[in-house]
C-alpha cells in the first residue's frame, strides 16, 4: 500500500465520525422542530393589545394563558380602562409588583379607572409607590377634574399624607388645581390640613394666593389654621389682602384669622391691602381690628 493510500485509510474513521455527528445533529434539530410544531406559537404583545382594545375577552383569556409576559398588557388594559380584560390578565397570573404596578396605576389615572386601581390593589400593587418626583398616584389624582379615582384610592387605603420631594401633599395639589370637590373629599378623609411644604406653605395659603374661595371655605370649615406663616412670614390673610380678594379676606376673618398679625419682616394684611390700593379690603380689615 502506498503512503497516500495509508494516509487516506487513517483519515477515513474521522470522516465517518464527522458524518455521524452531522447526521445526529440534523436528527436532533428535526426532533426539536417537530416538538415546536406541536406547541402553539407564543403571542406577541400586539395581539394582546388588539384583543384588549377590541374588548374581545375570549381572545384575551386565550392569549393570556400562553403569553410569556403579561406586564405590558396589564399596563395597556389600565390605560384603556378595560376592567374585564385586566381581571382576566390578573387571573392568568400577571405580575403587578414593583415598577409594573406603579406604571399600571399611572395608566389607570389616565383613564380615570377606579375599578382598575381596586383590582391592582387586590393583586398586590403598591398604591403608595412614587415617581421620580416623589409623587404618588393619589397626589396626581387629586388634581384631576374627576374625583372618581381619588375616592377609590382613598377607599383602598392609599396614604394621603405622603408628600412629594418639595413637601407638597395631595391636598395642596387639589387646591392648586382648584378642585374644591377633591379638597372636600380629602378633608373628609382626615388628611393633615395644616401640613406645610418645604417653604412653609399650607393648603389655605395656596388657596388664598390662587383666589380659590370654594376650596378655602372647605378647608376653613374643616378646621384648617388660618394664621400659620410661611418661611417668608406671610399668612393666608396677607395673601388674600395683597390680591384684593374681599371674599377670601372675609372668609378668613369669619374663621378667626388674626387681622392684626404681622410678619417677621414687618407689615400686616392691612398694610399690604393699603399698599396695593384695595380699598374694600382695607375697610374690612379695619372693621375687624386690623392694624398696619
Amino acid at each position: 500500500m502506498t503512503s497516500s493510500a495509508n494516509a487516506a485509510a487513517r483519515r477515513l474513521p474521522f470522516r465517518r465520525s464527522g458524518v455521524l455527528v452531522w447526521l445526529l445533529a440534523a436528527a436532533s434539530l428535526a426532533a426539536v422542530g417537530a416538538r415546536g410544531a406541536e406547541r402553539p406559537p407564543k403571542p406577541d404583545q400586539s395581539s394582546l393589545r388588539e384583543a384588549i382594545r377590541a374588548g374581545d375577552l375570549a381572545a384575551v383569556e386565550r392569549l393570556a394563558a400562553i403569553a410569556p409576559d403579561l406586564r405590558l398588557a396589564v399596563v395597556f388594559a389600565c390605560r384603556e380602562g378595560a376592567v374585564d380584560a385586566l381581571r382576566a390578565l390578573l387571573t392568568a397570573g400577571a405580575d403587578t409588583s414593583g415598577l409594573t404596578g406603579a406604571t399600571a396605576l399611572s395608566r389607570a389615572l389616565m383613564s380615570d379607572c377606579g375599578e382598575c386601581a381596586a383590582l391592582l390593589n387586590g393583586a398586590g400593587a403598591d398604591l403608595n409607590a412614587t415617581n421620580e418626583f416623589g409623587a404618588t398616584v393619589l397626589y396626581r389624582a387629586a388634581g384631576r377634574r374627576s374625583a372618581t379615582l381619588l375616592k377609590t384610592l382613598l377607599d383602598q387605603g392609599a396614604d394621603p399624607s405622603i408628600a412629594t420631594g418639595l413637601g407638597e401633599t395631595p391636598l395642596m395639589a387639589a387646591v392648586v388645581a382648584k378642585r374644591w370637590r377633591s379638597v372636600e373629599t380629602l378633608a373628609r378623609a382626615g388628611v393633615p390640613l395644616d401640613a406645610q411644604d418645604r417653604d412653609g406653605w399650607t393648603a389655605v395659603m395656596f388657596a388664598a394666593r390662587a383666589g380659590d374661595v370654594p376650596s378655602g371655605r372647605v378647608l376653613l370649615a374643616a378646621g384648617a389654621d388660618p394664621d400659620l406663616m410661611s418661611d417668608l412670614g406671610w399668612t393666608a390673610l396677607m395673601w388674600a389682602a395683597w390680591r384684593g380678594d374681599a371674599r377670601f379676606v372675609q372668609a378668613l376673618i369669619d374663621a378667626g384669622a388674626d387681622p392684626a398679625a404681622t410678619s417677621w419682616a414687618g407689615g400686616s394684611a392691612l398694610w399690604r391691602a393699603r399698599l396695593r390700593g384695595h380699598r374694600q379690603v382695607v375697610r374690612r380689615l379695619r372693621n375687624a381690628g386690623g392694624a398696619e
